[in-house]
Formats: C-alpha cells, sequence, structure tokens
C-alpha cells in the first residue's frame, strides 16, 4: 500500500519541479506480538526455504518483499525522467531487536547489543545511497555521520547555502560523500537517557564512552550464517574468553575503541584514565544542557490495535 502510493505520487508529479520523498516501511518491524509477530505472503517465504530457521525464513521474505517494492518505485523514477536527478537513501534508524521484546529475528552480530541499547549493535545504523554525482561507485565509507547531518548534506545537494540556517544539530557531509573528503563530524551524541533505559553513550573519533543498563547488553548471533555474506562484516579480534559487561558498581562507566574493537569487547578505562576522564567531562557537558524530558506517560485504550484489525491509526476525531 505504501509503495504503490508512493508510485502513484511520483507519476503524477511534475517533473520539472522538486520532490521530496520520504517513505517509512513497517517491514521488518515484528507486530501482534505473540499471535503473528512476523507475516509475509507465503510466495515469498517460499523463496527463502533454504533458510531453515522459520524466524528467520520469514523475516527474510518481508525483506525480500520490501526489496522488491524499492525496485519498482526506482523503476518508476526512470520512467517519469526523473531517475538521473535523484538522490536514492535507504537507511535503518537503529539496529535489530535481536533478543527479548519484539524479537524479529534480526541479527546485529558480531556486533554488540539490540535495539533500545547504545551498544554498536543498538545504534550503528545501516545505509546506502545511490546519485548520479558519486565520485566512485561502488564503496564502503567509515566517515563518522549522524542522521540530524541529513538535512543539511540533502540542502546543500539541492543547492541550498546551509550557512544561512544557523544552530542546526546536524554537519554537511554531501562533499564527504561525492568527493570522499574527510568527513567533518568527529562527535556524536548518542544518547543521554535518565528515564527509561538509564544509559548514555558518546563518540569522539574512535572513542566512545558507554553507560549501559545491562539489558541485551550481548552478542547475540542468528541461529544459522552463510558463508556469502561473510565479505560484509564486521571483523573484530576474537573475543576475551570472558567478555566483561558495563557493570560497574563503583559508578563508572565503560571506554572502548571502536575502531580496533568495533564488537565492543574490552573496556579500555583503567588503561587509558587521561581519555577516560575527557570523555566523561564531554558527556557531562552535554548533559547540562539536557532539557527536562515530558514523557507522556498516559495510556488510552482506545488506542489498542486490536481495536483497528492490528493496525496503528489515529483514534482521536478533533
Amino acid at each position: 500500500m505504501y509503495s504503490m502510493e508512493a508510485i502513484d505520487r511520483i507519476r503524477n508529479h511534475n517533473s520539472t519541479q522538486p520532490m521530496f520523498l520520504y517513505l517509512a516501511y513497517q517491514a521488518v518491524h515484528s507486530a501482534n506480538l505473540r499471535e503473528y509477530p512476523l507475516q509475509a505472503p507465503q510466495e515469498w517465504v517460499d523463496k527463502f526455504s533454504h533458510i531453515k530457521h522459520k524466524g528467520r525464513q520469514n523475516y527474510a521474505a518481508m525483506l525480500g518483499v520490501m526489496d522488491h517494492w524499492i525496485g519498482q518505485i526506482t523503476s518508476e523514477l526512470l520512467k517519469q525522467n526523473m531517475l538521473d536527478d535523484s538522490i536514492i537513501i535507504f537507511t535503518s534508524d537503529n539496529g535489530g531487536p535481536a533478543n527479548g521484546l519484539n524479537n524479529n529475528w534480526a541479527t546485529n552480530y558480531p556486533l554488540r547489543g539490540t535495539k533500545t541499547t547504545v551498544y554498536e549493535g543498538g545504534v550503528r545504523g545501516a545505509a546506502c545511497i545511490w546519485s548520479k554525482e558519486l565520485s566512485k561507485n561502488p564503496r564502503v565509507s567509515n566517515d563518522l555521520m549522524h542522521i540530524t547531518d541529513w538535512l543539511p548534506t540533502l540542502l546543500s545537494a539541492a543547492g541550498v547555502d546551509t550557512t544561512l540556517l544557523p544552530n542546526l544539530d546536524g554537519l554537511n557531509l554531501w562533499d564527504t560523500l561525492i568527493n570522499q573528503v574527510p568527513s567533518p563530524r568527529t562527535e556524536v551524541l548518542i544518547n543521554i537517557d535518565p528515564l527509561l533505559y538509564m544509559n548514555a553513550a558518546l563518540r569522539v573519533g574512535d572513542w566512545k564512552i558507554v553507560k549501559q543498563n545491562n539489558f541485551y547488553d550481548g552478542w547475540y548471533p542468528p541461529p544459522e550464517i552463510s558463508n556469502e555474506i561473510e565479505e560484509y562484516d564486521v571483523h573484530c579480534s576474537p573475543p576475551p574468553l570472558l567478555p566483561r559487561s558495563c557493570d560497574k558498581k563503583d559508578g563508572k562507566l565503560c571506554l572502548f575503541n571502536i575502531k580496533y574493537d568495533p564488537c565492543e569487547y574490552i573496556d579500555l578505562s583503567a588503561s587509558n584514565p587521561h581519555i577516560y576522564q575527557f570523555m566523561l567531562e564531554r558527556l557531562n557537558f552535554y548533559n547540562k544542557s539536557m532539557v527536562e524530558s515530558r514523557r507522556n506517560t498516559f495510556r488510552d485504550p482506545l488506542a489498542d490495535p486490536k481495536l483497528y484489525n492490528g493496525v496503528w491509526k489515529s483514534w482521536v476525531s478533533s
């Protein structure tokens, strides 16, 4: 339904005018917990019969359907002579819930953690971009980028002078993407959450300081791994015999070098006290400017998706 609406809008758009299309697919989120968490057309499930684990098989089918419709949308851009001037971005907002509540059989392995954690498995988002402006194609970029950077980056690509937009959190990385210029971003505040998940994390260069609540803070390999994806995998040093969590009863946080230890096996806070202190001060700097959360705790039973055939929708009329 979402894809067909997107195709219809492209088909009826005046191609002489700019267009911004944001399409947020619901797949591959889990739904209807404990009933039918993952659903896909049977003909698509059958395409992945080589995957023996039923949860992973359904997950792959959902992903396959989404991939098919992204292809249809791209084809429509080509039909309307809009593709050459288009920038196509496919990106995630967080890691998969590989364990616990809302598990959809995704995997972030060998990265540590899941969705809702501040480990790399929860916050390192995968993304790809296509544009005729890219100078080297294809390639993998390891430049640091935050989701807030998309706004000034895409505005710059559209010819907007981003210096006229003051006080943005994001940075313009368009030159980094098209010409491989080093990213202007060297620091990312990942999160400070004193209420819900009680975690925090900050990345500066290759260093990352972490305060974690010890929920879903392990490494969760999928039921089966194909050798075909090894070349796309994150390569980590062999894990220590007893990987330590970030459970520090003395109140200290953990320090990792993400370049050499992307799987966050080894806490380096004790061996790098000066770096640890610097990172802690930067985290406290951001903490001082944090606005008090006004999280809405009211729950309206009339919003329950069970009342609307399992769909989240507007339930209050104006």
